[in-house]
């Protein structure tokens, strides 16, 4: 796999996982076969956080100006923020759709 394509498919499979890890916790309560606690919400959100520094740090070439690397900062969390808005709108529509209102 070329690594051009590494950082794109490291940011699909980041808002992925949102739509998945909230359809599976709705599916476990759902069924009484485990209680999500309260607090997996914190901790899901740190991860995510995580996942997406680790993402900008290994993947996000570096950049010779500080004001180019600024620039690539701005436009990589811009992109993350659509992506996890995006994430989080399949996430509403799968579990309206499956659990209802």
């Amino acid at each position: 796999m070329k690594i051009s394509w590494l950082l794109p498919l490291n940011v699909l499979l980041w808002g992925a996982s949102i739509p998945t890890m909230n359809y599976s916790a709705m599916a476990l309560s759902a069924h009484r076969i485990a209680k999500v606690p309260d607090a997996a919400l914190p901790i899901f959100i740190l991860v995510l956080f995580l996942w997406a520094g680790f993402i900008y740090w290994r993947l996000v070439p570096a950049m010779q100006y500080p004001y180019q690397r600024i620039i690539v900062l701005v436009l990589f969390v811009g992109t993350m923020c659509l992506v996890g808005l995006g994430a989080l709108w399949v996430a509403f529509v799968v579990a309206v759709a499956t659990f209802g209102l």
